[in-house]
């Protein structure tokens, strides 16, 4: 059995979250104080400064000294550097960052790797985490950090104590990045839905210098908020959780980037794209994805619409498959979309009120998303 596919006794998974949930309210309450004298204390200067710098590192190798930092804690025996079952006497680190602190890192709006921080094959193909072992990473010194603390863990005199300390630290970093970049968004009330279209185009295509294609998902995820719970053809169906950007469909189960599910299969599926003209090439990816599935109707959105010269062999394409399959395939544009939705809904304020708490929130958008949406409603 792959260390990946291997399942997480219960009982430690509980005492697991718990510990990092236990972890999360010190780190809160310092944060709050500034007061990190107890940990400092614990740890010691040097190792002190080793876990600060670390924690700034916006890097899989934080979530992983985090991860087993927390399960040295339940197991205090375990040698934390034998992260794979594969190693005598080892332990399937990846299984309980997966379970346990990516889902506890998305639940409190904090940074994580999609997934796992075990995804890389840096970390996941590595031998024991031994002080010689060299990890190649980007930037230099995540690697090495993530080496040092962990071997520090392994070898302190009261290896619970310091466990903590350094999941303290880890945890108050996330929460001041986490709590830096929010702000609170404006949230206009009786707009038209011309109005509310107009803000989302400006919000769009702002020139951010990072993810702009997340915010015609955050859109699309809110309206289906807003249309699932009052739609006849919704009822007893769910919305699936709007995944991260890099989740690949496979490894994510989903089929698009908004999925809605019957009896856990997707039912009716999403697909958007950013300023990318859709072609018959798009739409020919879509059906060897989607001609096994349970997909009763399948929407490729771009804010772009269909690229020109596209029109007739992507419908062609589409008919051809609904025939086939049963499946429809609807090709549009991400506004055009937005504006039939709104139609069908009672009021654009309760659209706007859930794409700000979701662009609020997101750990793929930043500052410099939320700063750009009180700006376009400032200007309106």
């Amino acid at each position: 059995m792959k260390d990946s596919d291997m399942q997480v006794e219960q009982g430690k998974l509980e005492r697991f979250n718990a510990i990092l949930q236990s972890s999360y309210l010190v780190a809160e309450a310092a944060h709050k104080s500034g007061n990190w004298g107890v940990q400092r204390e614990i740890l010691g200067e040097e190792h002190y400064a080793e876990v600060l710098q670390l924690s700034k590192i916006r890097h899989a190798a934080r979530g992983i000294a985090l991860t087993l930092a927390a399960y040295k804690v339940i197991d205090s025996r375990q040698d934390i550097r034998l992260h794979k079952s594969e190693h005598p006497g080892g332990f399937s680190a990846r299984s309980i960052d997966n379970a346990g602190t990516v889902p506890f890192l998305q639940a409190h709006s904090l940074y994580y790797n999609v997934e796992t921080h075990w995804l890389s094959q840096t970390f996941s193909f590595a031998g024991p985490y031994l002080p010689d072992l060299v990890l190649k990473t980007q930037p230099k010194l995540a690697g090495p950090l993530m080496l040092k603390v962990v071997n520090a863990i392994q070898s302190a005199q009261n290896p619970v104590a310091f466990s903590k300390a350094v999941l303290e630290i880890i945890f108050g970093e996330l929460i001041d990045a986490r709590n830096r970049g929010k702000i609170p968004l404006e949230k206009p009330q009786n707009l038209s839905i011309d109005q509310t279209i107009t803000l989302l185009k400006e919000h769009f295509f702002r020139g951010y210098e990072k993810n702009s294609p997340r915010l015609p998902q955050v859109a699309i995820y809110a309206i289906y908020q807003c249309i699932i719970p009052t739609m006849n053809r919704y009822e007893g169906l769910t919305l699936g959780p709007l995944e991260r950007m890099k989740a690949a469909n496979r490894k994510s189960g989903s089929v698009g980037d908004v999925d809605v599910n019957k009896d856990g299969e997707p039912f009716e599926a999403v697909e958007i794209k950013f300023q990318i003209g859709i072609s018959r090439e798009h739409v020919a990816e879509a059906i060897q994805k989607i001609k096994t599935a349970s997909v009763k109707r399948y929407l490729i959105l771009s804010t772009s619409g269909i690229a020109e010269g596209e029109s007739s062999e992507v419908k062609k394409l589409a008919d051809g498959f609904r025939r086939s399959n049963g499946c429809e395939i609807i090709v549009n544009g991400v506004l055009d979309t937005l504006k039939y939705y709104l139609r069908l809904i009672d009021s654009p304020s309760s659209f706007i009120n859930r794409y700000t708490a979701l662009v609020e929130g997101d750990p793929d958008l930043g500052y410099e998303h939320r700063l750009a949406w009180n700006e376009v409603c400032a200007n309106r």
